[in-house]
């Protein structure tokens, strides 16, 4: 039952309420040296170090990253934090659990398995994001959020990632999100970079110089 429920969470465009996550970053599958770009002393940040290391020996960074984004998302799911801390479950049948959810490559289903049978499963969510965290600081990777009033059409989608290609390049992951608050129009926020298109701030703008020519 279990494996049933979670088979319906394997997708590799996102949907989590009200987000969408689309990635646009170049493949890097290997790196001199095989270390990770930070060095993390967390349970979570060694495993994702060990990883990573292994990943690159193989000439799977790219590959192991699209896993780990499957399960840093899916780590989100209630069904699957009670699973994945269920002790009375057996390491081979967790992994039996995780193996029937997609295919992976070969050092996601071994890193898998130790995790299964070193009681580290609970894990697996924060080692899968900071995996992905370590891809993007070596991709150089931004991440962009597009904030709209309503749900934007696969039209208005792809002149947004058109305009966001030609002005940011190819490396960056770009989540949308609904905020009816907003009203109108987009926002953008990159990083230290925030664009306010919405027409709630128009309309707050409007009211502060029309609020100046009050007598």
């Amino acid at each position: 039952m279990i494996a049933r429920n979670l088979l319906k969470l394997n997708s590799k465009n996102f949907k989590l309420g009200s987000f969408y996550k689309y990635n646009f970053s170049s493949q890097i599958d290997t790196v001199e040296g095989h270390r990770p770009p930070v060095l993390e002393a967390s349970v979570h940040g060694q495993y994702a170090g060990v990883l990573f290391s292994i990943a690159s020996k193989n000439n799977s960074l790219y590959d192991v990253q699209e896993d780990m984004k499957f399960f840093a998302e899916i780590a989100e799911n209630e069904k699957f934090r009670s699973f994945a801390s269920n002790q009375t479950l057996r390491a081979d049948q967790q992994y039996e659990v995780l193996n029937s959810l997609g295919e992976y490559s070969a050092q996601t289903q071994e890193f898998l398995k130790t995790l299964c049978e070193n009681k580290r499963l609970p894990y697996l969510g924060k080692i899968a994001n900071k995996y992905v965290d370590f891809y993007k600081i070596l991709n150089k990777e931004e991440n962009i959020v597009i904030t709209s009033h309503q749900e934007l059409t696969s039209e208005q989608k792809d002149q947004v990632e058109s305009a966001l290609r030609e002005s940011k390049g190819s490396n960056f992951t770009l989540t949308y999100q609904v905020d009816p608050s907003i009203q109108g129009g987009l926002t953008m926020t990159s990083g230290m970079e925030f664009l306010d298109c919405s027409l709630a701030t128009r309309v707050q703008r409007l009211r502060s110089e029309l609020s100046k020519l009050s007598i």
